[in-house]
């Protein structure tokens, strides 16, 4: 394990004995923390009746991940989470601004319980996000203009474990066994 506070290379091999694998190298570029508060940007899909934020941390317990709900209204943090009604001035995006002490955490957009729902979405920025209905899954939308355009640069296939690899606007994407993860192996 290694911290990475700046852009860096990496460049890795494997050895056993004299021999050794070809060189790898990826580069990580280095994202500074947001200063002050996230904010979440939302336009509900037009067949959905309402739309519930729901809100939870996820921590690394052993070789397992515990999560915890979290009420982003003051109220309970029950499933389906806060039903949210604040929007924007124009009445496009429904928008939710997370409390000064939240760095990151975890989101799923909802209709509500048994209705359908985002994958866990991991916050750590300000972001504006649309539902594909192509893929039943929020998008982001990188430059909050309503309009999602799909930029995928690089897409490695290797179908011996279903694993596919995808750089999407400069963010690793792993797919694997349908299942999305980024860089650090947590579920997207």
């Amino acid at each position: 394990t290694f911290t990475v506070n700046k852009t860096t290379t990496v460049k890795a091999y494997a050895a056993l004995d004299k021999e050794r694998t070809q060189t790898y190298s990826e580069t990580y570029t280095y994202k500074a923390p947001q200063q002050g508060a996230i904010t979440v940007k939302f336009i509900k899909p037009e067949e959905w009746e309402t739309l519930y934020l729901y809100a939870f941390t996820r921590v690394k317990v052993g070789t397992k991940y515990k999560d915890t709900p979290y009420s982003l209204d003051g109220k309970s943090a029950k499933w389906p989470g806060m039903k949210w009604t604040t929007m924007d001035a124009e009445g496009k995006w429904y928008v939710h601004t997370m409390p000064d002490d939240i760095k990151e955490i975890y989101i799923i957009f909802t209709e509500g319980d048994k209705k359908p729902q985002s994958q866990d979405i991991f916050v750590d920025e300000n972001t504006c996000y649309l539902w594909n209905a192509d893929c039943g899954r929020a998008v982001v939308d990188h430059d909050c203009n309503g309009i999602w355009e799909e930029s995928v640069e690089q897409v490695i296939d290797n179908k011996h474990n279903e694993t596919y690899k995808f750089i999407i606007d400069g963010r690793l994407v792993i797919v694997h066994n349908g299942v999305m993860y980024d860089i650090f192996g947590r579920k997207l």
